[in-house]
């Protein structure tokens, strides 16, 4: 369970920042190790904004154990989600364009 939830947080925490890549096919030239993952996200720059929204449909104990590895990853990066039904989820980000 406990490499389930490390997993799932660093999953979270690669969407979370993950940047526009400008084009790159297939990632980006040159990207940086952070805690054991590699990432093209701008990790200064997420930190800096300060705040992530992750969307899930996962139960919401299970949700808020990922929420606080991924605070215990990048702790200046506070994570809010939204849960819902796929269906529903599907359709919200459709309205919002993401």
């Amino acid at each position: 369970m406990r490499a389930w939830l490390a997993t799932s947080a660093v999953l979270a925490a690669m969407i979370a920042v993950w940047p526009a890549l400008a084009g790159e096919e297939d990632g980006c030239a040159a990207p940086r190790e952070i805690h054991g993952f590699k990432t093209c996200a701008d990790i200064d720059k997420a930190e800096a904004e300060g705040a992530v929204v992750v969307y899930a449909t996962n139960p919401e104990a299970a949700e808020l154990r990922v929420m606080a590895e991924f605070t215990k990853l990048f702790p200046q990066i506070k994570p809010n989600y939204t849960r819902l039904q796929a269906g529903a989820l599907y359709r919200d980000l459709a309205i919002r364009g993401r």
